[in-house]
């Protein structure tokens, strides 16, 4: 992110104080800049929860790297593509989940598969195969999903004997 954006308490957000850095940068606040160009609000942040950052070497001259990270609201699909267009030998797959927002998905090369966890049951055939499986192994959303049936069903139970 640009310096001259990161402190908005100085100036409005709205650009009225700014436009050079509206004619420079495109906005005059850190975090329209920052939607604009990483499709989410916030900058990579730390590798909360995630055990693993792993390199596989595939065949002769390639490898993969596997990792995650926080981010806010929303995958950094725009950041992502951004590498992926200045770095044209590699390629990218991305999984994601926003439970407080319901939803998940998994970005590949520029074509985004996006899914609604609520959509489906703990023992829904999705998370047998492909992309629900795929997002169960990297978030264990399908024990997320059982410890929220049960709690329901408890909760029912208590509404139905009170």
């Amino acid at each position: 992110m640009p310096e001259e954006l990161s402190d908005s308490e100085k100036y409005p957000a709205d650009g009225s104080e700014r436009p050079a850095l509206v004619k420079k940068y495109g906005h005059s606040s850190w975090y329209d800049w920052a939607v604009n160009n990483w499709g989410t609000k916030w900058e990579l942040c730390e590798f909360f929860g995630v055990e693993r950052i792993e390199l596989k070497e595939q065949n002769e001259g390639e490898s993969t790297i596997e990792f995650g990270f926080d981010s806010a609201w929303a995958p950094p699909i725009n950041a992502l593509a951004h590498w992926l267009e200045q770095n044209e030998e590699c390629q990218a797959t991305l999984s994601y989940w926003e439970g407080g927002c319901d939803f998940m998905g998994i970005w590949d090369n520029f074509d985004d598969n996006e899914f609604s966890p609520s959509d489906y049951k703990s023992d829904d055939p999705f998370w047998k195969s492909g992309a629900g499986k795929k997002l169960d192994e990297d978030f264990g959303l399908v024990d997320s999903l059982i410890d929220w049936e049960s709690q329901q069903e408890e909760e029912q139970k208590e509404e139905e004997s009170a």
